[in-house]
């Protein structure tokens, strides 16, 4: 009996010890399974993100095309997009790139171009789109290299000359300023100061660093770092070398009120080393004027510079300044845009840095006032209509700064291209599978 016992316990242990192996082993199995699922989905993921960096090398890649075939000045819609690519190896991966290019499409306001980009790894595919508009060196009410010190009680907003004067019916309008810099407190806005628009740092930066806003509501739009490079294009002097130096303008060469430079209806060129316009004195400018000053500009006390005949303020004058060194205006003193549209005065700062532009009289400042190493500091109440680009940029209490829409129109400062939008379409491939 007990040698039967021990019999029919030993029959029971194998079929358990099977049961043992056999669930051990669909264990194993599913580890197993488990595991090759993981890597499966690993390696997906992998040749999915390597797609997409592929694709978005595509899309910088055609930019950077778009760019190369740009000269500053020329007109976008004629030029020819570049051929389309295919299969174009990824640096350093297995992926592949290919993209095309199409366009202008005018139907919009702005003229637009349009990137396919396609990437590929293994059975993972990534296509990107993109369009493209042009960028002009004017796009922005106030961009700034360093700071921009906004004192208390500032209204910085938008407006657009095709529509009429800077009025209550047209102002107020969508306006962008910001800074490169990243460096803390570089955007400072003071109490009661407003912007109507969007404030935005330089690239890397800590928004909220780089922009102190101490009343919490200056900004009506958002705060954001800059969506691509800003550069600061140099402007190129069109004063033909073969213009004489005249030397300079000072008081002696003032034997009435004013000096007139130019001709009503003509464009004529002039070349001088310093203009210093002494107390109560005007410098005027008729007809179409292009002038390059090596030295400094300096308006003494109740000084003026005239774009146009004060005696005849209807006669169309423009005035384009090409200033290496400092810009003074003394107390009483003016730069007076008769026609009171922005882009018929330009002081364009053209020196090595630093410049320093003082601005010390209050009153309407019509104009673009470009600088890239210019110091541009005001000192009573001034209202500018226009665009401002500077090194810094201090705004005096109650004054104003009024972005004209029109200036993005002034093809000739046209620098190239940038995406204005961003998109990705996911498609995945099944053949081979």
């Amino acid at each position: 009996m007990k040698r039967n016992s021990k019999q029919s316990r030993r029959g029971l242990v194998l079929p358990l010890i099977a049961a043992i192996a056999l669930c051990l082993a669909l264990l194993g199995i599913g580890i197993l399974q488990l595991g090759f699922g993981s890597r499966l989905m690993a390696t997906r993921t992998m040749s999915g993100v390597s797609a997409r960096a592929a694709a978005d090398a595509g899309i910088t890649r055609a930019l950077y095309e778009m760019n190369s075939l740009f000269i500053m000045g020329s007109d976008p819609l004629a030029l020819v997009p570049p051929p389309d690519v295919s299969d174009q190896p990824l640096n350093n991966s297995n992926a592949t790139y290919s993209y095309k290019v199409r366009g202008p499409y005018t139907e919009l306001l702005e003229p637009y171009w349009t990137i396919e980009s396609i990437g590929k790894l293994g059975t993972q595919q990534k296509t990107v789109y993109a369009t493209l508009g042009v960028r002009n060196l004017l796009d922005y009410g106030l961009i700034v290299t360093d700071s921009i010190d906004l004192k208390s009680n500032v209204l910085v907003d938008g407006y657009d000359s095709r529509l009429g004067p800077y009025s209550v019916t047209n102002s107020h309008g969508y306006i962008r300023i910001g800074s490169t810099s990243i460096a803390e407190k570089s955007i400072w806005l003071g109490s009661l100061t407003r912007v109507t628009g969007d404030v935005l740092a330089g690239i890397g930066g800590d928004v909220y660093e780089v922009i102190t806003n101490p009343s919490r509501d200056a900004i009506t739009g958002p705060w954001y770092n800059l969506p691509e490079p800003w550069s600061f294009e140099p402007i190129t002097i069109t004063v033909p070398g073969s213009i004489p130096n005249l030397g300079n303008i000072r008081q002696v060469d003032f034997v009435g009120p004013s000096i007139t430079l130019g001709v009503p209806g003509t464009h004529t060129y002039y070349r001088y080393n310093n203009i210093n316009v002494p107390n109560g004195r005007s410098l005027i400018f008729v007809g179409d004027v292009e002038i390059h000053i090596t030295g400094d500009l300096d308006l003494n006390n109740t000084a003026a510079i005239f774009v146009g005949d004060p005696l005849n303020p209807t006669v169309p004058a423009r005035a384009v300044i090409y200033l290496d060194g400092d810009l003074g205006v003394a107390n009483g003193a003016a730069i007076n845009n008769l026609s009171r549209v922005p882009h018929n005065f330009r002081l364009f700062g053209t020196g090595p840095p630093p410049q320093n532009w003082d601005i010390r009289n209050s009153g309407d400042y019509y104009g673009v006032y470009y600088g890239p190493n210019a110091n541009i500091h005001t000192y009573a109440t001034a209202q500018f209509y226009g665009s401002v680009s500077g090194h810094e940029f201090v705004l005096n209490s109650d004054g104003g700064l009024h972005y004209d829409y029109d200036l993005s129109n002034l093809t000739e400062y046209d620098t190239g291209f940038g995406i204005d939008r961003l998109w990705e379409k996911s498609d995945f491939i099944t053949a081979g599978l």
